[in-house]
């Protein structure tokens, strides 16, 4: 995938090319020259999936072959460790509703 500058007169460049530039010469941001589309089927099927499983899946794309699955599946799974994820059949130590002005918010402590 490649990435444009906002304000369109910067170069343009890979993923790895925009990690690591920051912001464009022009003072843009780097954004997908394209956005990938997820088909109903797509979408249906990560109704199932765990949430890395998902992220992986949705961010793939957008880094191309700057990491291999494997890197990019540890580096979601380094990024997610210890949060409470209720959607994945697991519970997490301490979690409770706290009342909110208009409604509830899930707490992990």
């Amino acid at each position: 995938m490649r990435y444009v500058s906002t304000r369109g007169s910067a170069p343009v460049l890979s993923f790895e090319e925009a990690l690591l530039t920051g912001l464009a010469r022009d003072g843009g941001l780097y954004v997908p020259e394209t956005i990938p589309t997820l088909g109903t089927d797509e979408l249906r099927e990560m109704a199932t999936m765990s949430y890395e499983d998902v992220a992986f899946r949705v961010m793939k794309p957008f880094v191309g072959d700057t990491f291999s699955d494997d890197e990019l599946k540890a580096l979601i799974a380094k990024a997610y460790a210890g949060w409470c994820s209720l959607n994945r059949g697991t519970s997490c130590l301490n979690c409770s509703t706290v009342p909110r002005w208009r409604s509830k918010t899930l707490r992990c402590s």
